[in-house]
């Protein structure tokens, strides 16, 4: 019964893995119809959490801007807010631009809170579309949760020392930026235009380049004459876009620990396949979401650990020990995998809960593995002698495989060589291991597959 319902599931999961990357590559593959005119401009969308996805997108349209020979990037930001470091990098990345650089917050119903507020000042031009906001940057930790009375009054100082020498370099408005950081100002689109805040107000982009045309930005001192600039628009790649979904500290600990899961399933039940792919589908999805985020060496050592205590607990069961290692090693790397200071962290309540789910996990299967070995065959070996089979694993000269017959999974052995799928006839019983041969042509006595 256990085996079908995990089945299902993996087969459920795989589903929707594949049904996820065909949507992101359909969205990847959109493309807009540039306008045409002298001069030509590269629009990219800045949306969501500023995060190292976000760093390295932004990086890569300024990188081809300056290329391919564009005249100005327009970035069209909508975010939250995000990581600090990613957002220090981002503005780090417009200000070394020797292109002139638009921020446009948009489309109306957009923001540009928290970090955002520090890229939109970062920019050589500031604009925001009708309905949209700025502001609310005081800063908070991963959890939305204030930070600690001492490293909150040095970060607060830090980021308004920042924030306030950006507006004064490109002749905006101070007493808002530090506003938005102590108190959590925030101003809609017509009131940061009416406190120099942003320079312009537009409906869309074409708009924003007729507004500004003709205007010199500071301190970069470029003249803008982008009216009738050729627009073309690019959108992250597939593999940003995956990513994206995936930079979420809590959704990558969960898939980690359905991937040792689903890997586990395998090992003690050879031959199922679907919870094992499902497991490794989940086990590199997690390990490629933690290539971009800044996790610590201890606490991705101690996953590993978590992975290896789990595998040895499934091959081998070892009384429960092994596995209730690897949940406390789990529980600990998931509390240690990223540092305070970088802005992330795995939720300690889903720590304990994924610690405590693997442990019973691992005693659900150390428990079945003793009553197996407690109970008697239901199939007397004189009625096996002669059933047709399927090859599940392939036996070799050292090491027995897995037959499917009867309904079951079967250790056979046998003396010649066979693959994957091969019909086999059941010819010897030894113990739980049986003897078998190839018979492709079987048509009677033939069990299920």
């Amino acid at each position: 019964m256990f085996v079908p319902v995990v089945s299902r599931l993996s087969t459920l999961l795989v589903a929707l893995l594949l049904m996820l990357a065909l949507g992101v590559a359909a969205a990847s593959a959109a493309t807009s119809v540039p306008d045409t005119g002298d001069g030509r401009v590269l629009v990219a969308p800045l949306t969501g959490t500023v995060d190292p996805v976000m760093l390295e997108f932004t990086e890569r349209v300024l990188d081809r801007a300056a290329d391919d020979g564009f005249d100005a990037v327009v970035f069209e930001l909508d975010t939250p807010g995000g990581l600090s470091t990613s957002m220090d990098d981002i503005v780090r990345a417009i200000v070394a631009s020797d292109l002139p650089v638009y921020v446009y917050v948009s489309p109306s119903a957009g923001r540009a809170a928290s970090a955002g507020v520090f890229i939109t000042y970062a920019s050589d031009v500031a604009a925001m579309a009708p309905g949209t906001n700025i502001g609310s940057a005081t800063p908070i930790n991963s959890n939305g949760e204030e930070l600690p009375k001492d490293l909150r009054r040095k970060v607060i100082n830090d980021a308004v020392a920042k924030i306030t020498e950006l507006a004064r370099e490109r002749d905006r408005d101070p007493d808002f930026a530090e506003a938005a950081i102590r108190d959590a100002e925030n101003l809609g689109a017509r009131e940061a235009l009416k406190q120099d805040v942003v320079e312009y107000v537009a409906d869309d982009v074409r708009a924003l380049l007729e507004a500004s045309d003709g205007a010199t930005v500071e301190p970069k001192g470029l003249t803008l004459h982008l009216a009738d600039a050729k627009l073309e628009r690019t959108e992250p790649p597939l593999t940003l876009r995956i990513l994206k979904k995936l930079v979420d500290p809590n959704l990558l600990f969960l898939l980690f620990g359905a991937g040792v899961i689903g890997l586990a399933f395998e090992l003690t039940h050879p031959g199922v396949a679907l919870p094992g792919i499902a497991g490794g589908i989940c086990f590199l999805l997690a390990l490629f979401g933690l290539s971009v985020l800044p996790a610590s060496g201890a606490g991705i050592a101690l996953l590993v650990l978590a992975a290896a205590l789990f595998a040895a607990e499934a091959v081998a069961p070892g009384g429960g020990l092994l596995g209730t290692g690897g949940a406390i090693s789990l529980l600990l790397g998931g509390l240690l995998l990223f540092d305070d200071s970088s802005g992330y962290g795995v939720s300690p309540w889903l720590a304990v809960a994924m610690a405590i789910a693997m442990a019973a996990f691992f005693i659900f299967l150390l428990r079945k593995a003793v009553q197996t070995r407690r109970l008697a065959p239901t199939t007397s070996a004189g009625s096996l002698i002669g059933m047709a089979g399927t090859i599940r694993r392939a036996p070799s000269s050292d090491e027995a495989g897995a037959v499917f017959v009867d309904g079951e999974l079967w250790r056979a052995r046998s003396k010649i060589h066979m693959s994957v799928g091969e019909r086999v006839r059941v010819t010897g019983v030894d113990g739980l291991e049986l003897d078998v041969e190839p018979d492709p042509g079987a048509t009677h006595k033939e069990a299920g597959t």
